[in-house]
């Protein structure tokens, strides 16, 4: 009997999204109450799951990804590193970055993620230096270009969901 690989694949994509989802709802949870450490914990253990299966299957883009988003959690975790609005905002980013790698493994085809734009970002955050979102590189882009917007981001969609510290809603 021949390893479908395939099939090992489309079931980790179903147990990624999954994964995806918690990671980005545990954020969104997280920004309201910054002290849960269960919440963190949960988000944590997403991105060490999502991590190591990647890596068992070969998808080595999510695996990258993944990795570097665990790091920075567990700075997180370990009170080196404060969670910001922006840091949540970028490990949405990576979320929708390991959702378009999914993708296109489920497809057999490149995923054309920029992984180590997304892991040198990731990093940077973890040394504390500044670095721009996705999103915002991509706002100026369409500014200057006019051309029609995909969907939004995990990010856009969920900022529009949860009110900002501050704000009235």
């Amino acid at each position: 009997m021949a390893f479908d690989r395939m099939k090992f694949v489309r079931k980790f994509s179903i147990e990624a999204k999954e994964h995806i989802e918690k990671i980005s709802n545990g954020l969104m949870e997280l920004e309201k109450s910054p002290d849960n450490t269960e919440i963190l914990q949960e988000i944590f253990r997403s991105a060490h799951t999502l991590k190591g299966s990647a890596r068992m299957l070969k998808l080595l883009d999510i695996n990258k990804i993944a990795h570097k988003m665990e790091d920075l959690l567990g700075m997180i975790k370990e009170r080196k590193l404060p969670l910001s609005a922006e840091i949540t905002d970028l490990l949405l980013e990576n979320c929708d970055a390991i959702d378009e790698c999914l993708n296109a493994a489920l497809e057999q085809q490149e995923s054309g993620v920029n992984v180590d734009d997304h892991v040198a970002r990731l990093e940077k955050a973890m040394k504390k230096e500044p670095f721009q979102l996705k999103a915002a590189r991509q706002k100026a882009a369409e500014a200057s270009s006019h051309e029609q917007a995909a969907p939004p981001p995990v990010v856009a969609r969920l900022r529009q969901r949860v009110p900002q510290p501050g704000s009235l809603s």
